[in-house]
This record gives structure tokens, C-alpha cells and sequence, in this order.
């Protein structure tokens, strides 16, 4: 199960069917205007183009693994969220998992002092092993979702 933030996805999908399509249309018509002196006109083609290459863009991103993913798969969950500090790339056993909650910025700076974004889900594994998912791009229906595949059903 790939669980990607709903964030994220939207973000993606703005920067790539709708800025930069807009952004290579303007370079196009100045392009197009100072090749043509006065003939200004952008083909529609050269818009679809640049969509579907922001589709292809946005497809690579949300299939390729180390983008923004939470990956819980045949016993363990990798986190591949991306938050700024060096908590992405780990893998762990979901069997180890003593205590998982929702909490705020103050709880997971007990534990990492980088930490500066607003939630995270806090995960211990025990032996002082203790790890968090960024989760402010995550939905509640996604957090609970996440919750329900750790077996735990409150946060």
C-alpha cells in the first residue's frame, strides 16, 4: 500500500498542468512574436504538448518511490515523505511498533530538534527507537487510514 499526501498531489498538479503549461505558452509567444515580428499567435499544439509533458512530469514523480510516499508492504512501513530534516529513507517492522500518535510540533522536538512543521505522526518501535511521518500533507481520512494499516485505530 502506497499512500501518497493529498498535498502533494495537488501541488504537482499545479505546478504541472497549470504553471508551467503558462509559463512555456508566454516563453512560446515571445518566442513565436520576436521570430515572426508582429505574428504572435501560438499554435494549440505547442499548449498540449507542454500538458502532456507536465502529465508525464507529474506521473514520474507520483510513481517513483522516493517522492513523497508512506509505503506500509509486507510487514514494514518505509517512510519516503520529504520534510526538510533527514528523517526520509527509513524502513521498520510494523510487528515492533509499541505506540503510534498524532501530535504536534512540541512532542516531535522531544525526539528531533529539527523538526518545525505543524503534526507528525510519532511512532515508537521500542528500545528508544523512536520515528515520525511528516503528516501535514496527509487528509484525516488519510491519517486514519494509516492508523487502521498499523493496527491501530485511534490517534
Amino acid at each position: 500500500m502506497k499512500i501518497i499526501p493529498v498535498k502533494f498531489i495537488v501541488g504537482l498538479s499545479i505546478i504541472c498542468l497549470i504553471i508551467f503549461p503558462i509559463l512555456f505558452y508566454i516563453v512560446s509567444f515571445l518566442l513565436f512574436y520576436i521570430l515572426s515580428i508582429g505574428n504572435s499567435i501560438v499554435p494549440y499544439h505547442v499548449i498540449f504538448i507542454t500538458m502532456a509533458f507536465g502529465i508525464i512530469i507529474e506521473i514520474m514523480f507520483i510513481v517513483s518511490p522516493e517522492y513523497c510516499k508512506l509505503v506500509i508492504n509486507n510487514g514494514t512501513i518505509s517512510n519516503f515523505i520529504f520534510d526538510g530534516t533527514h528523517n526520509d529513507g527509513w524502513c521498520e517492522s510494523i510487528s515492533n511498533i509499541k505506540k503510534i500518535e498524532l501530535v504536534g510540533k512540541e512532542e516531535v522536538q522531544k525526539y528531533f530538534k529539527q523538526f518545525n512543521k505543524s503534526k507528525a505522526i510519532l511512532i515508537d518501535f521500542g528500545n528508544y527507537k523512536v520515528k515520525y511521518i511528516y503528516a501535514g500533507g496527509f487528509s484525516k481520512k488519510q491519517i486514519q487510514r494509516i492508523f487502521n494499516l498499523l493496527r491501530v485505530n485511534k490517534y
